[in-house]
């Protein structure tokens, strides 16, 4: 269940929810398989998406990944990590899981070691990336985790 509903429940202690706080659960919970398969289909189409985007990242930027303090390897698995991330935020539909629990640290943790311009770039050649291996509602599902990334990466 996502942040927003488990809120609106907490809220209910005491009292049998209204009809539009037991609706809003039912839409979220009959819009979970849907939710599910979009998850899915981004796993199986996961090796695509990372060679198209490491190899166009790689075409841009043939230095990026060679400093020590953040290796090509170290950086790969980060890109595979986002992607996992943003398909399990996707399946709870909810953007503060996302935030709380991976983009606002992660954000800050490559800047770090990065440039935000150079990270801002290799992530949007991974959204580009995802968005040419899925159909297009699929990726509108998955799109505004992808932004909410981008927003804390120029945030930190």
């Amino acid at each position: 269940m996502n942040t927003q509903l488990k809120n609106v429940l907490v809220e209910t202690e005491g009292r049998y929810p209204s009809a539009s706080e037991l609706e809003n659960v039912k839409k979220w919970a009959l819009a979970m398989p849907d939710r599910i398969e979009v998850a899915q289909r981004l796993a199986e189409k996961e090796e695509d998406v990372m060679t198209n985007a490491i190899s166009a990242l790689g075409a841009k930027h043939p230095e990026f990944g060679q400093a020590a303090q953040y290796p090509q390897e170290r950086f790969h698995a980060d890109l595979r990590r986002h992607l996992r991330y943003v398909a399990q935020s996707q399946v709870l539909d909810d953007p503060t899981y996302f935030a709380e629990q991976y983009a606002e640290w992660t954000a800050e943790m490559l800047c770090a070691v990065e440039s935000p311009e150079v990270l801002t770039e290799a992530f949007e050649i991974l959204t580009e990336a995802v968005k040419g291996a899925l159909d297009a509602a699929d990726f509108r599902a998955l799109e505004p985790f992808f932004f909410q990334f981008d927003r804390c990466l120029h945030e930190a």
